[in-house]
């Protein structure tokens, strides 16, 4: 599953839990948003690969170990605060477009 972003209509609190919910819980998975804003679990943790990567969110750096952010089971299917605060980290860089590539999670 991806979000994009061009679209107004798909940045939605349903579209993030959703694709938090899409991801495996057996590998290490990271948040990145691509320069064509389409945002997207990635395999590729840390700053490896990041040509096309306009960003990547810091602490979703999701280990598949802890059971936190992804997957079906995960804290981040049942809490809506989490969702929103990756939901709101994701709008406001990709509004501003960090020159750092590295976007520190929103507050809750």
């Amino acid at each position: 599953m991806t979000i994009n972003l061009t679209n107004p209509n798909d940045l939605t609190f349903a579209n993030v839990r959703n694709l938090l919910a899409a991801g495996r819980d057996d590998i290490d998975l990271e948040l990145r948003v691509t320069d064509s804003g389409i945002v997207f679990l990635s395999d590729v943790t840390g700053p490896e690969r990041m040509g096309g990567i306009c960003f990547r969110i810091g602490e979703a750096n999701m280990k598949a170990h802890d059971g936190e952010f992804i997957g079906q089971n995960a804290a981040a299917v049942n809490d809506d605060g989490l969702v929103d605060q990756v939901l709101r980290t994701i709008a406001k860089n990709w509004q501003l477009k960090p020159q750092s590539r590295f976007a520190e999670m929103d507050p809750y």
